[in-house]
């Protein structure tokens, strides 16, 4: 049996907390250009995909923008972490475009303003990437538009009034 001595355990704690508080944001666009936000995810957590197959969000995604996000991921061999849409319901296809998780930081990077213009159509699914593997889903179709504080382990569930 391996004991964890007390400055491991605290390092080990101070590591989780640091994890936990670069949660970000996702904001979905009906409209080109950030233009008519249709839901803003908090709390987004890598390697979960989100799901937007369903009325009010189905095919209607144009643009998207992020902050706070992980910026480095165990995916790519450069180290860093993507944010990924994809045409499938479960994040189960291959990506139609990913885009740097940097682009919230880097004023030569940009979020994606106009899918079309990246013949990027029918969105249904979005996850930003770690691992690259599906560990979890949540379905943002059950809620109402807003602002929505996923639900998991490490936080608890919210929802508010967005601009719709």
């Amino acid at each position: 049996m391996t004991l964890i001595t007390r400055s491991g355990f605290v390092s080990l704690i101070s590591l989780m907390l640091a994890t936990l508080s670069q949660a970000g944001f996702v904001e979905l666009y009906r409209d080109a250009n950030f233009q008519h936000k249709l839901r803003t995810v908090q709390n987004v957590i890598p390697d979960r995909c989100y799901r937007l197959a369903c009325g009010a969000l189905n095919n209607v995604v144009t643009s998207a923008q992020w902050g706070d996000l992980p910026t480095y991921g165990k995916m790519l061999s450069t180290g860093e972490s993507v944010t990924a849409f994809y045409t499938g319901y479960d994040c189960s296809d291959l990506p139609t475009h990913w885009y740097q998780v940097a682009a919230q930081s880097s004023s030569s990077m940009h979020f994606p303003s106009n899918f079309t213009k990246d013949n990027i159509l029918n969105i249904s699914s979005f996850m930003v990437m770690d691992t690259g593997k599906v560990l979890s889903h949540w379905n943002l179709c059950t809620i109402e538009a807003g602002t929505v504080d996923t639900p998991n382990k490490r936080t608890g569930s919210m929802l508010t009034d967005g601009d719709t």
